[in-house]
């Protein structure tokens, strides 16, 4: 299910939506440490949909 681009909460999403209902023995998933935080942020902080997982703090 990996797809170029996606960063951690996608990864959050498409084992909570697709991944699961699979029924998987084993799920890993890697984390690549030079861009997927970043990346993860910017989706997090300037796309609504995954405004949920904002930090009030930083707003």
């Amino acid at each position: 299910m990996g797809l170029g681009g996606y960063g951690t909460v996608e990864y959050f999403y498409l084992l909570k939506t697709k991944a699961l209902l699979l029924n998987p023995k084993q799920i890993i998933v890697a984390v690549y440490l030079g861009n997927d935080l970043m990346d993860t942020f910017n989706a997090v902080y300037s796309r609504p949909y995954w405004s949920q997982f904002r930090n009030s703090d930083l707003n």
